[in-house]
């Protein structure tokens, strides 16, 4: 559970064991998170018990109003599908723009609709921004005339479609980036971990221990500029330990994860497409020369 306000969470694992490896591991060496040092300590809570109103199947409705606020990327149709389907079945989205972005998801059932309430109201669909404030909606079911960034019916596949290409190069609603930003900082906000629900992204308690450990991150001498395609090249990778789910799950917090796919030809190495090339640019500040099982990652 976030607390951005004290820039804090609390993470509830599934034995006090995996607890215990975490903040050892925490106080070996130190772990950093966009250049910020994290400090992991136990907290007095035994679990963690969410502020929310008991849904009960009576109540509620299948169709949820999405209020997204501080958007600082694009919200389109396929970024809601692949934040709330994991949770429970989507059949329609719909967005519109009337008090900032706002947009409504119908469900396959009501009970879809309250565990994906339950799971991502006041969560960032992107760190820092992109916050979900959930509510049930009025109407009941949602009326889709074509398929596009800003509506679409997954019951209905034939409705009009839009090039699926053109949102591959996802930018900023800002425009470019701002200013500030610099190959030295750390760029745009970056996605969150794959929401709960899709276990094949999912680490458990034994990929903890020794797993990774951050540098402070720093520029690189041997790279400057943008990368020039939305397809990033890792090598130095562990030959036994990683895999593609390991390997999705340090690049996804970056930006969208495309294709992973590991280099035959080339032991330890692989090539990650991304959703652009500003994504790869913050894997390389932030992946580049750190150590994952033991081994030195090189990213270009």
């Amino acid at each position: 559970m976030m607390m951005p306000f004290k820039r804090q969470a609390l993470v509830e694992f599934s034995a006090v064991e995996s607890a215990d490896r975490c903040v050892s591991c925490g106080a070996k060496e130190p772990v950093y998170i966009a250049g910020q040092q994290a400090y992991f300590n136990y907290s007095t809570s035994k679990r963690i018990t969410r502020p929310t109103n008991a849904d009960n199947p009576n109540s509620g409705n299948k169709v949820l109003l999405l209020s997204i606020q501080n958007p600082l990327y694009p919200i389109t149709t396929d970024v809601l599908y692949t934040v709330c389907n994991p949770i429970g079945s989507v059949l329609r989205i719909v967005i519109f723009k009337r008090n900032g972005i706002q947009a409504m998801v119908e469900f396959e059932s009501v009970q879809c609709a309250q565990k994906a309430k339950a799971a991502l109201n006041g969560a960032d669909i992107y760190a820092g921004c992109c916050t979900l404030k959930i509510e049930y909606a009025r109407p009941t079911r949602l009326n889709v005339i074509k398929n596009d960034n800003e509506s679409w019916d997954y019951t209905k596949p034939y409705l009009v479609r839009r090039d699926r290409g053109k949102g591959r190069q996802r930018q900023a609603i800002l425009g470019e980036h701002p200013s500030s930003y610099s190959d030295n900082g750390y760029g745009p906000p970056c996605p969150l971990l794959p929401l709960p629900g899709n276990s094949r992204y999912k680490l458990t308690s034994l990929d903890v221990p020794d797993m990774v450990s951050y540098p402070l991150p720093q520029s690189s001498s041997s790279y400057s500029g943008h990368a020039p395609s939305s397809v990033a090249m890792v090598s130095g990778l562990h030959p036994s330990k990683m895999n593609c789910t390991r390997i999705f799950n340090l690049f996804c917090l970056y930006g969208n994860i495309e294709k992973v796919k590991f280099m035959k030809s080339v032991p330890g190495t692989a090539l990650v497409e991304m959703g652009d090339e500003y994504a790869v640019d913050r894997a390389i500040t932030h992946l580049n020369s750190i150590k994952v099982f033991g081994k030195r990652l090189n990213v270009w």
